[in-house]
């Protein structure tokens, strides 16, 4: 089975023990296979530019744990098949280094965050009745009126089934991430600060390579209902699960599919 963490996951499991132990079992029981992406190398070049001198060998101990608990390949866009794939370690971060994204990124989701504030829908009046929390939210909110106009406009008759887009990279970035900006402008599981939104265009990053995955597990629940929504409306056959740090146990959850 192959399994993508996202990347607070991987500190988890490099500061708790019992978090390790965990997923070391996972890995040997289920047979897991953890896969490393491009998102995650993206973050660990990042916190190695922001980290003060003294805070380097943190940030090298996580890279190395991540790099012994995961497969040695890592999944990354291949634009010639136009495809996701694997790639050497080395040749994705060598790549990864020569364009840092983080600040264009903070910029355009700066953006994202002032018009969602300005023409956004309020979460509250979203769903006319029915809680957003509810068991089955994530397939109903693409039954909801606006949503239907948005996704008519933003995506103009693309196909959004992930069959017919799994070979096709730029499609299946540009749908996925349409997707997710169509639920943040409606109000379904709307970050609610700056910080949060922009960090949110990460995790997006993170979805879109774990599709190469049977299974994507995170500690963040309003980014996995979210996740859910997307995947129930592509029909990506993904698993995905919620961490309980506290507990350090799966919460129990259903299949999208």
């Amino acid at each position: 089975m192959k399994v993508y963490l996202d990347m607070q996951l991987w500190t988890y499991i490099k500061d708790d023990e019992i978090t390790r132990d965990f997923f070391l079992s996972q890995r040997s029981e289920r047979d897991c296979k953890y896969y490393l992406s491009v998102a995650h190398l993206e973050e660990l070049f990042y916190n190695e530019k922001k980290a003060p001198k003294e805070k380097m060998g943190t940030v090298q101990e996580l890279k190395d744990l991540m790099r012994s608990y995961a497969e040695p390949d890592v999944i990354s866009p291949k634009y010639e098949d136009r495809g996701l794939t694997l790639d050497s370690f080395i040749n994705a971060e060598t790549r990864v280094r020569t364009c840092d994204t983080r600040e264009p990124v903070k910029d355009i989701s700066k953006f994202g965050f002032e018009c969602c504030k300005k023409n956004g829908i309020d979460p509250a009046n979203l769903f006319h009745g029915i809680k957003e929390s509810e068991k089955d939210a994530y397939k109903k909110v693409w039954e909801i009126e606006i949503v239907k106009i948005l996704s008519d406009k933003l995506l103009d008759k693309r196909i959004t089934c992930y069959d017919k887009l799994k070979n096709n990279y730029l499609d299946l970035e540009y749908v996925i991430s349409t997707l997710f900006g169509i639920l943040s402008t409606a109000g379904f599981k709307r970050e609610k600060t700056e910080k949060k939104y922009v960090s949110s265009q990460y995790d997006i990053q993170h979805a879109i390579c774990s599709t190469y995955c049977d299974m994507f597990i995170t500690s963040d629940q309003r980014f996995a209902d979210k996740y859910k929504a997307v995947a129930y409306k592509m029909q990506i056959p993904i698993d995905i699960k919620v961490y309980d740090y506290k507990n350090k146990v799966f919460k129990s959850e259903e299949k999208v599919f």
